[in-house]
């Protein structure tokens, strides 16, 4: 009883100095896509509930196929640009804030051969100003398994041209996996992180500087375009569905290390007792 009131103790303490203070702007996918709207273009389908899928019942479905690809699309939408197909939904949120969601990875993504190629992403649109009119970052992170880094999580750098990093994270394979973006607003930061393990941080140097995000958005690529850059022609890419779900509760990187110094300070504790109790 001691060492666990120690430990209880020990870890309350820590806890205080380790809390968040950023809104959570995170739809909820178990309560239908009304509220969402067109992104750039829409998907073959962008179903919410559509029935259990693997295990859940909270879950949005984007479905990607050729009837959406350039060539089948109408006037003024036959550029790449409209490859990057999915919807948002508004937010209006300043200050910090963070975007999280579940995304199962089915095993067959490991290997284009066998899946295709697949992508999809959570995006946000950070803004600048009290009306949220004004952009000042697309932060994104989602998975891909298309050109040389093979299947990977990968989030997007803010900073002057931007581009991809490829993220070191594990991936688990036929599982859920939690993908979250975040923007300190006191630091200026934006962290993406996967299962709870922070993979990387940007600072956002604007100019116009981030004071809050206008909403937030799921999307899916269409690789049946033969223009795509970095691969073959994928006219004849297959179709494939990605499964995005609320995120389960899990411990936050700050959690781990708590729970890391409670756990060592009840082992040290019980070495105490071991020695007083052996002398």
């Amino acid at each position: 009883m001691k060492f666990a009131a120690l430990l209880t103790a020990g870890t309350l303490s820590l806890a205080v100095t380790t809390l968040h203070a950023q809104t959570d702007v995170s739809p909820n996918l178990g309560a239908g896509v009304g509220s969402f709207t067109t992104d750039r273009y829409d998907p073959a389908s962008f179903t919410v509930n559509p029935g259990v899928v693997q295990g859940r019942n909270d879950v949005l479905q984007i479905t990607i196929n050729t009837t959406t690809n350039a060539a089948n699309r109408p006037a003024g939408f036959g550029s790449s640009f409209y490859n990057t197909q999915g919807k948002q939904t508004t937010v209006n949120t300043a200050g910090s804030w963070l975007f999280r969601s579940d995304l199962f990875v089915l095993d067959d993504w490991r290997v284009p051969a066998k899946s295709g190629f697949v992508r999809t992403d959570m995006w946000a649109t950070a803004t600048s100003g009290a009306s949220f009119a004004t952009v000042s970052a697309y932060p994104i992170i989602g998975f891909s398994n298309f050109g040389p880094g093979g299947a990977r999580f990968r989030g997007w750098n803010i900073v002057g041209a931007g581009g991809w990093i490829d993220f070191a994270s594990t991936v688990n394979f036929g599982a859920w996996n939690t993908l979250e973006m975040s923007f300190d607003a006191p630091s200026n930061t934006f962290t993406y992180l996967v299962n709870g393990i922070v993979a990387t941080q940007v600072s956002d140097v604007g100019p116009p500087p981030t004071t809050g995000v206008a909403n937030v958005m799921y999307q899916a690529f269409n690789f049946n375009d033969a223009n795509i850059q970095g691969g073959p022609p994928n006219l004849d890419n297959p179709d494939y569905t990605v499964n995005w779900s609320n995120t389960a509760v899990v411990p936050e990187p700050s959690t781990y290390a708590l729970m890391a110094t409670g756990l060592s300070f009840l082992a040290a504790a019980a070495r105490r007792r071991r020695r007083a109790v052996a002398a």
